[in-house]
């Protein structure tokens, strides 16, 4: 009789187990290096590591960089990669991105992407040379620490228990 698909992945990528069941097997499996690796982040070498002269995924450099298969915390700044990307060819790089760590380490963790948005140092400094806030930055500091601390805690319960 065959077993359903989900009793034959491993905790840590079955949806059907607990949130803290799936971190502790994927530490349990990681090694020290995956682990360290996972807090590393590629931002100003993408064009050494990960992307070609227009800011295309190039797979002969990620795999020439990457061929460890320790996998890769985060991606800072892909919108930085080339003369710049509509929204569809952004989807495009960071896909392929994601598709090469997922299938070229050797416990598939997808890496995560990080851009910067408009925040406090940006409302300073135009503060400082206009004398008027930015129309984006209008929310106070307190306030978007209250909202990111509030989202925090509504999705890191089971976390918190296992950390």
């Amino acid at each position: 009789m065959n077993k359903p698909a989900t009793a034959r992945l491993p905790i840590y990528k079955n949806r059907a187990m607990s949130a803290a069941m799936r971190i502790k097997d994927l530490l349990s499996r990681m090694t020290l290096e995956e682990k360290a690796t996972q807090m590393m982040c590629v931002w100003q070498k993408k064009s050494e590591t990960l992307l070609d002269a227009e800011g295309n995924f190039d797979l002969r450099k990620a795999r020439a960089a990457f061929k460890h298969g320790h996998g890769l915390g985060q991606v800072g700044r892909p919108s930085d990669a080339g003369k710049g990307k509509n929204a569809r060819e952004m989807a495009v790089l960071t896909n392929a991105i994601q598709k090469f760590f997922i299938e070229n380490s050797q416990l598939g963790i997808p890496v995560m992407f990080h851009e910067e948005r408009l925040h406090g140092h940006s409302r300073l400094v135009r503060q400082r040379k206009t004398g008027r806030r930015h129309p984006r930055c209008r929310r106070s500091y307190l306030g978007e620490f209250r909202e990111v601390n509030r989202l925090d805690h509504s999705r890191g319960a089971a976390v918190d228990s296992i950390i």
